[in-house]
């Protein structure tokens, strides 16, 4: 069975609803791609990146490391220049607002684009 780690912006744990910066935890699940059952690992807490003073690079390689192992990270928006760097490390970012459910029924995971947990 091939599982996939994915990073949510939730705040609750049932709703995609925190942008990417704004996520002071972000939940972590691994989910099986053949039958998208998944299960919560962890809650990460993080620093804020977006602030009274906007973005830090700091704050994106601090958040970065935060989700290294993840494959995905799924939120409820993200600026376009932290998608590109988040991509060029190798973590898909998607846009969804909804429920968690309806964001791992809805999204097509690229299982050349997943690594081994």
């Amino acid at each position: 069975m091939k599982k996939i780690r994915i990073a949510l912006a939730s705040s609750d744990g049932e709703f995609i609803d925190t942008h990417f910066g704004k996520c002071e935890a972000f939940r972590i699940i691994d989910m099986d791609k053949h039958t998208k059952k998944y299960e919560y690992i962890e809650i990460r807490k993080s620093d804020r990146m977006c602030g009274q003073n906007g973005h830090t690079a700091e704050g994106l390689e601090n958040i970065i490391k935060l989700l290294c192992d993840c494959s995905y990270v799924i939120v409820a928006r993200i600026g376009i220049w932290i998608k590109a760097d988040l991509e060029k490390r190798e973590i898909i970012p998607i846009e969804f607002f909804g429920t968690v459910k309806e964001a791992l029924e809805k999204t097509h995971f690229c299982s050349s684009r997943m690594r081994q947990i």
